[in-house]
């Protein structure tokens, strides 16, 4: 009878990867990974995520009117932002006396890129007109988005 030699590099070679993607598969279903920040889109199945869209506003008196913020123009407090626009029963916030307001929007269910298809808006104040969009989408986590107004009336 002969005696069959085992090829012990080829197991080593097969079981290797196959470990691997063992520890893998644990660490991605246990949550490890997705709670560590290595995989913080993907959370496992059948966890709950919610996330936050941020945004930073500032609102100015643009006296030239050139919709952009320069050096000598006022911050104007006091204009009511709503963040989200997508949720009507949340109550308007106020920007500071510094013309800035942080806002968060809650977004069940999104594990990431949470700002993605949000916006922030701004109602003009009265005696005021617009010299940027009161509108304005969400282009990043975080990031300040500045509304512009001239007076219009004395």
């Amino acid at each position: 009878m002969k005696r069959t030699r085992i090829n012990k590099r080829a197991i080593i070679m097969i079981g290797i990867p196959f470990i691997l993607l063992a520890l893998l598969a644990v660490g991605y279903f246990s949550g490890f990974l997705f709670f560590s920040g290595m995989t913080p889109c993907l959370p496992p199945p059948g966890t709950m995520v919610d996330g936050m869209a941020e945004a930073n506003i500032f609102t100015w008196v643009d006296l030239n009117q050139n919709g952009r913020v320069d050096p000598g123009e006022p911050p104007l407090p006091r204009v009511a932002a709503i963040h989200p626009h997508n949720h009507p029963e949340a109550a308007a916030s106020f920007t500071d006396l510094s013309g800035r307001l942080q806002t968060n929007e809650f977004k069940p269910g999104c594990a990431c890129k949470c700002w993605q298809s949000s916006y922030v808006e701004v109602a003009v104040p009265t005696g005021y007109e617009a010299t940027t969009p009161v509108r304005q989408v969400l282009a990043g986590p975080g990031l300040t988005y500045s509304f512009g107004f001239i007076k219009t009336t004395p």
